[in-house]
């Protein structure tokens, strides 16, 4: 098996590289949003957290009706979305605005916010793993 099987079908490696098994750019990309996908995978699971909450933790936000919440664009805004590497956006099953982001460092957050107030309601923070940085022996 090679790391071509593992490509989304759209996506084909760059016969024209200069290198060999070099992909092009839109390969790159996908690869790098599935690397980081599974580098924060791998974080919760390595930390032993599959969800930073439990399904026992259910937030609540409200009952206003969804026409009276701000717009998934405004509430990226209020999240700051572009400051990360990697932002996912849903509605929560307690009416609440929810992300999971992976910043740069490798770190993953769960944050809720208002979907009316744009206030933080919840946030939680699994920092990146400490590469261990051992020098090597010549």
């Amino acid at each position: 098996m090679t790391l071509t099987d593992h490509l989304p079908p759209q996506v084909s490696p760059n016969e024209d590289a200069p290198i060999k098994g070099q992909f092009n750019a839109q390969a790159g990309i996908v690869l790098l949003q599935l690397n980081t996908m599974a580098v924060a995978a791998a974080l919760m699971a390595a930390t032993g957290v599959s969800h930073a909450s439990t399904p026992q933790e259910k937030v609540e936000c409200t009952q206003v009706p969804r026409t009276q919440w701000m717009s998934e664009a405004q509430a990226r805004k209020l999240f700051k979305a572009d400051t990360y590497a990697l932002v996912k956006f849903k509605i929560s099953k307690g009416n609440c605005h929810e992300f999971y982001a992976v910043d740069h460092q490798g770190g993953v957050v769960e944050a809720y916010m208002h979907p009316v107030t744009g206030a933080q309601v919840r946030i939680t923070r699994i920092p990146a793993p400490v590469q261990n940085q051992t020098p090597s022996k010549e």
